[in-house]
């Protein structure tokens, strides 16, 4: 069993590299600005170590790899925008094995490869990318909502909802890029789906968890303004 010291020298160790790596993400990050005029799919970062990746994303834990997979079967004139989990952040309780290595071995795969800053509008991110994707949670669902097409690796409560495609192999990278990316969204079946999943739901509060961070309270703001918009506009 560890010491008291050995246990705190191992904090001290992993929350320097992870300062380390969120140092070089931010001084990496581009401005909305200097990309929206150009043609991107967005990848939405999820927490390591967290399930919602290992185990929930299956073989696509590894966001390096997988992202490295997209790039290898996205247009050649398309960027792929990286952006980082709002609770990766410096004043987080939460550390992620992310260091500055992981951003390196993100940049290495290709020059087309862009960060964002996590506080960047998530909904204006969508609304001018060409498709979102990410391992699993809820940004996929988010663009479908903003009319985006969308993929995913993981399991994810609307799994069975087939208008946002889940990616099982590298042919079906290759089908959404081909195909699925240029169909037609059928906003009827969207909603659909979202008001027979919310009769057999209960509600829960979404800030609960992180009722004290302010920065993943913007992204809850953002994701259930979305939300609201539908059930409005209904």
């Amino acid at each position: 069993m560890a010491s008291k010291a050995e246990t705190l020298f191992d904090f001290y160790k992993r929350r320097k590299k992870f300062l380390e790596g969120l140092n070089y993400y931010n001084l990496n990050c581009e401005k909305l600005n200097n990309i929206i005029s150009k043609k991107y799919i967005v990848f939405f970062g999820g927490k390591i170590p967290e399930r919602s990746n290992n185990p929930d994303a299956g073989n696509y834990f590894d966001e390096v790899q997988t992202i490295s997979l997209i790039v290898n079967k996205m247009p050649e004139d398309y960027f792929l925008i990286y952006k980082e989990h709002p609770s990766n952040k410096e004043n987080s309780e939460f550390i992620s094995d992310k260091d500055h290595y992981f951003y390196k071995r993100l940049k290495k795969i290709s020059k087309r490869i862009l960060f964002v800053s996590p506080t960047i509008d998530r909904a204006e991110l969508i609304k001018n990318s060409k498709a979102v994707c990410n391992l699993t949670g809820s940004a996929t669902w988010e663009a479908y909502i903003l009319n985006k097409p969308s993929f995913n690796f993981g399991g994810n409560w609307f799994n069975n909802f087939n208008q946002i495609f889940t990616i099982n192999n590298s042919k079906d990278l290759e089908l959404f890029f081909k195909v699925k990316i240029n169909e037609k969204i059928e906003r009827k079946k969207t909603e659909e789906f979202f008001y027979d999943t919310l009769k057999r739901c209960s509600i829960n509060n979404l800030r609960e968890i992180n009722q004290n961070d302010l920065v993943y309270d913007f992204a809850i703001e953002q994701h259930s303004s979305l939300i609201n918009d539908v059930l409005e506009n209904k």
